[in-house]
């Protein structure tokens, strides 16, 4: 008898975060009859504050209210859809006149391997400057694999796990460290140390050491275990290369220089005129990327502005645009085929919504922190119940420095007293937390990722399922990574910095 086939079946994204909310407000009902409450620890005014905290439940006539009130709202609030419109007016203007195809033709004969390696940095070095960076250089590394021949899911896979996986890591300290580090300081001193000091410093051999572990061995897992899961793009015909296109690019070749110029101009302190995009701050690291940082807000937009002038100058030069209607026209590709990000966009933020209001995902970290916080282990066995503990945290509070705020209080002064290093427990939560971010259905960044992932994919069935199983033993070797290189740190007890070791 001939086999009967069986059509497989996945829960696509919307589904998925449908059953997310149903799930959700089951929970907040639950919990909140359970009667479900922890403590939460926070430091204010110098001390520790310790409050009662529980389940809101969605069910009730407040949720309800809450439910349909924060429709539209929950949308407005998600800045990463805002974020991901203005990268696109730049990339898609790019891509539109032809510029990226020009600009990258003689790279096609890079190996895929080395492209990796790149978008692997790129990634974990651009993260540091914001979550925007992940509006910014998702698509972008969508649309640089298509017109290097290779499959723009490859691209965008692998630059999500460098701008996740590889938060802890880097070459210098970034302003979110810093910002941690802050934290990591009070809460030494109040609990432990009144001398203790947090230098930025702190962790620059580790950070930089991991870095190069991190993409080199990422490389080899990438190409092992995601690559051969992704199909190989069709190669394209040759088309023959006009003069005017040389010269194009030529010429945005020089308009790009001269605008990195003039930025660069706009970010250096002291000159004439210069530092209009500094905010206030101490130190220049909190100037640039700081709360009232000009370059913070805007560097998706400044980046998105030169795309568009680089492709505008390509696209006239190369006789693609020879009118403002052709120029006006050239936007109308910004957002091709990605309708489905704003729709994914649209169920993550009613999903994230109901978690922040419902109080559960706090309540569970603080859960989670308090357990660990009261079991009597200690060195390698702590080091690995907390690092896990954290890669839950990262999952249920995908914002990392509003989940250091609670689990700081804690878990400094804990793995302090365990003779774990303040900074070095700051960077095992980095590390974590990473990871935990690349999981979670609660960080807005992943709508526009599952958006992107489906606007390059020809099959109808892949749904958050069909990527998490790609992406799983992925996660998995990386999880494994990051451990061997925390415990070898402290095994070893090699410098995490200047003058700064993993144990006390």
């Amino acid at each position: 008898m001939a086999r009967r086939k069986t059509k497989n079946f996945a829960l696509g994204p919307i589904i998925t975060l449908v059953i997310m909310i149903l799930i959700v407000i089951a929970l907040s009902f639950v919990f909140s009859k359970l009667g479900l409450t922890t403590t939460k620890s926070e430091i204010v005014n110098g001390e520790i504050s310790t409050v009662n905290i529980g389940v809101n439940n969605i069910l009730s006539k407040e949720g309800i209210k809450y439910f349909f009130s924060s429709i539209l709202s929950g949308f407005k609030n998600l800045d990463a859809i805002y974020t991901f419109i203005i990268a696109m007016i730049g990339i898609g203007f790019a891509d539109a006149s032809g510029l990226f195809k020009k600009a990258l033709k003689k790279s096609k004969k890079f190996k895929l391997s080395f492209v990796i390696i790149l978008t692997l940095i790129t990634g974990c070095l651009f993260g540091g400057l914001g979550l925007n960076s992940y509006a910014f250089l998702l698509p972008l590394a969508g649309y640089i694999y298509k017109n290097l021949g290779k499959n723009p899911i490859v691209g965008i896979m692998t630059m999500f796990i460098g701008l996740t996986m590889g938060q802890a890591t880097g070459i210098i300290p970034t302003y979110l460290q810093q910002s941690l580090g802050t934290l990591t300081e009070s809460s030494a001193i109040i609990s432990v140390d009144t001398n203790y000091a947090y230098k930025n410093s702190s962790l620059l051999y580790i950070l930089i050491s991991s870095l190069v572990i991190f993409v080199l061995i990422g490389n080899i897992i990438i190409d092992k275990y995601l690559v051969p899961k992704v199909p190989k793009l069709k190669s394209e015909e040759e088309i023959e290369e006009l003069e005017v296109e040389h010269k194009g690019l030529k010429k945005s070749t020089i308009a790009f220089v001269l605008m990195l110029i003039i930025l660069a101009y706009f970010v250096i302190p002291g000159l004439p005129l210069s530092g209009g995009l500094l905010g206030d701050g101490k130190t220049y690291l909190i100037r640039l990327l700081g709360p009232s940082s000009p370059f913070r807000e805007s560097y998706v937009f400044i980046f998105s502005l030169i795309l568009v002038v680089c492709g505008t100058v390509f696209a006239i030069s190369a006789k693609k645009i020879k009118n403002f209607d052709d120029f006006t026209r050239n936007f109308s590709h910004v957002l091709s085929g990605s309708s489905l990000v704003f729709v994914f966009a649209f169920f993550m933020s009613q999903l994230i919504s109901l978690v922040e209001w419902s109080n559960i995902n706090i309540v569970l970290t603080s859960l989670l922190v308090n357990w660990v916080s009261a079991l009597e282990i200690t060195g390698l066995g702590l080091i690995f119940i907390y690092f896990l503990a954290m890669i839950i945290a990262g999952i249920l509070v995908p914002d990392t420095a509003s989940k250091w705020t609670i689990i700081a209080p804690i878990a400094v002064p804990l793995l302090m007293r365990a003779n774990i290093s303040a900074s070095f427990s700051q960077f095992i939560f980095t590390a974590a937390d990473g990871i935990g971010k690349g999981l979670s259905l609660f960080f807005p960044y992943t709508a526009i990722f599952f958006g992107l992932i489906y606007k390059y994919t020809e099959s109808g069935d892949f749904g958050f399922i069909k990527v998490y199983k790609m992406l799983s033993p992925l996660i998995i070797l990386f999880t494994i990574l990051w451990l061997v290189i925390i415990i070898t740190w402290y095994v070893v007890g090699i410098p995490t910095g200047i003058g700064v070791l993993p144990s006390l």
